[in-house]
């Protein structure tokens, strides 16, 4: 009998932890300094009966694991009526760690009378039942999978990114994508037929994993067909714009390609309603002489989309033009560019300074999946080591803190400290 009355406290156990609300567990887990309270129905009897759930939190865990435990064992020990025992009330308090990351949670249950058992409620036919270990690991591991569950969903909304790059064809897209990102996403090919013609994702993800087995980081690269495909990149924009985080939309042009900029302006105004920044480029600077008739072709398209700001970033003499925070216009050159014919011979440039235009202009999430993005481009990080470090010592405290004790640091360390803020910022 002792053993039956054990297997059905168990099985209620499962009943009691899922019914454990999953939304108010995610609740908890985004919220930062806000508290919520709602009545939660625990069953339906001739008095509807119902409890009063107060619970704030910064992020479940252990925490709530062992409150819920808890609030079981006292469950399992109260003296049972006649066929039934009630969820009596209970009220626990988590003392602090010393982790900043541990948050104080509190569960308070108050229960009006009834006068009939709820059918939700636990039930241990005859005596109580003496051994509660085993109900008590599985309500942890009930529990835990839903927090798990709710942390891996959370993750994986958070810090998947996407990436839209489009324009003509052959006009050094996948180059300016490697150049950016330092390292090979995207094939890049001198033959004619190498172009891109349908819509492709280039995908990468760190090597780290979370204790839910969730990748840190996920990039997704977007490479469209050239303007003129427009069905093809509004179909792109519209499913998986909506379905990962956005960082921007970079569009490439060169000079003298034949371009037609008319689809560009409807893409334009997507981007102004989701609030997606935009970087129009010309791409390969030096291999014709109307560059800047590209650029002022550019220019006038971002014009009613904010106040015109240029600055000069870095060493380059050719300045990148702002507008607001929507977008902002500039000019690069991925390779070394060699016209014996011409006598020209230009070093590539520019890059940087696209790269901390887009930086500088994100908020903290997307902000996060740039700075993945980038990573590991140790060009860009050595070169444009004071920028970088002005600009979050003036964003994030924790950062000027940090380069004020460390005598030594090297671009790239600094780059993955910045990464390790920007998630604390974006989980606590």
């Amino acid at each position: 009998m002792a053993e039956s009355n054990k297997e059905e406290a168990v099985v209620k156990t499962d009943e009691i932890a899922k019914r454990l609300s999953v939304a108010q567990l995610k609740e908890s887990f985004e919220s930062k300094n806000t508290s919520s309270s709602r009545p939660i129905s625990i069953g339906r009897d001739g008095n509807r009966q119902q409890q009063q759930q107060h619970l704030s939190a910064k992020q479940t865990g252990a925490g709530i694991t062992e409150h819920f435990t808890k609030e079981l064992e006292g469950v399992l020990k109260s003296q049972p009526t006649k066929n039934n025992c009630y969820i009596r009330s209970a009220t626990n308090k988590l003392s602090d760690n010393d982790d900043v990351n541990r948050q104080t949670e509190c569960l308070s249950t108050k229960p009006q009378e009834t006068s009939k058992m709820n059918q939700n409620s636990i039930k241990v036919k005859g005596s109580k039942c003496s051994d509660i270990s085993e109900v008590r690991q599985r309500a942890e591991h009930v529990v835990e999978q839903h927090v798990n569950q709710i942390k891996a969903s959370y993750i994986k909304e958070k810090l998947e990114f996407s990436i839209m790059i489009c324009g003509s064809p052959r006009v050094g897209k996948s180059t300016l994508v490697n150049t950016m990102c330092g390292r090979q996403v995207a094939p890049t090919s001198d033959s004619l037929d190498a172009c891109t013609t349908e819509v492709k994702c280039y995908s990468y993800a760190d090597d780290r994993e979370t204790e839910t087995g969730v990748k840190h980081f996920k990039m997704n690269i977007w490479d469209t067909p050239g303007i003129e495909e427009w069905e093809k990149i509004q179909n792109t924009f519209d499913k998986n714009f909506s379905t990962t985080n956005p960082i921007c939309l970079i569009f490439c042009t060169a000079p003298g390609a034949f371009t037609k900029l008319d689809p560009l302006n409807i893409l334009l105004e997507k981007c102004k309603e989701r609030k997606i920044f935009v970087a129009l480029v010309v791409t390969n600077m030096f291999s014709n002489n109307r560059r800047n008739t590209a650029l002022q072709e550019l220019k006038n398209l971002l014009t009613p989309y904010g106040d015109v700001t240029e600055k000069v970033e870095g060493t380059e003499k050719y300045p990148v033009t702002y507008y607001g925070e929507f977008g902002l216009c500039t000019m690069v050159n991925c390779e070394d560019y060699v016209d014996d014919r011409l006598k020209v011979n230009e070093k590539p440039q520019g890059v940087n300074e696209l790269i901390f235009g887009i930086m500088q202009s994100l908020s903290d999430e997307k902000l996060l999946g740039w700075c993945n993005a980038v990573l590991e481009n140790r060009t860009y990080w050595d070169t444009m080591k004071h920028a970088v470090n002005t600009f979050f010592s003036r964003k994030y405290p924790e950062f000027s803190k940090y380069l004020q004790e460390k005598k030594k640091d090297s671009a790239f360390d600094i780059a993955f400290f910045l990464l390790g803020c920007l998630k604390k910022r974006v989980f606590n």
